[in-house]
């Protein structure tokens, strides 16, 4: 069994301007600089033969290239407490129409893919039960300015997350180009 997701994968330039937003939150797990990704589809573990059909559906998609453009800082809540940490990405028909593709590219084969409503985002900390939430608030502020350079993206990717020691690994499985340059 293998555990895939569907992401964008973002240069060195984005990746380096979220690095630097680590740190400032006791009980707070940063997101590796090699793990920064945009989750366009969560798949979960699939076998081999499923992980083939996945391939061959994503393959089929036709899709424009476009820019992303990273910008503020958002938190995801659980029983009211500050579970995750995330850049946002400025609104953008482009991705959303690319992230629509795949999710019914997947559901039309009948492919597993998770149903949750999509929110554009890069998760940069998970956060345990010890982060206080004064130091959240103040990190949230802090941060609410945030904006990375925007990129072209020219493909989207099939990843593999490989669980490690303290945190999964991400490995790309297949890439799929965008049908035009903007």
């Amino acid at each position: 069994m293998i555990r895939l997701f569907v992401g964008l994968d973002l240069p060195p330039v984005v990746r380096q301007a979220l690095s630097f937003m680590q740190g400032g939150i006791p009980g707070a797990r940063w997101t590796s600089k090699s793990n920064y990704h945009l989750t366009l589809a969560f798949i979960g573990e699939v076998d081999e033969s499923v992980a083939a059909e996945i391939d061959e559906a994503l393959f089929g998609i036709h899709a424009p290239a476009f820019e992303l453009e990273l910008a503020g800082v958002g938190q995801f809540d659980r029983n009211g407490r500050t579970k995750v940490l995330w850049a946002g990405v400025r609104p953008n028909p482009a991705l959303e129409h690319l992230q629509e593709k795949v999710h019914a590219a997947l559901s039309q084969r009948r492919l597993p893919v998770e149903t949750r409503r999509f929110r554009p985002h890069v998760t940069l900390a998970r956060l345990n039960a010890q982060a206080a939430q004064d130091r959240v608030l103040h990190y949230l502020a802090g941060h609410a300015l945030f904006a990375a350079p925007a990129v072209p993206v020219r493909h989207f990717t099939l990843f593999e997350s490989v669980r490690g020691s303290d945190a999964p690994v991400y490995r790309p499985v297949n890439s799929y180009k965008l049908t035009s340059d903007f």
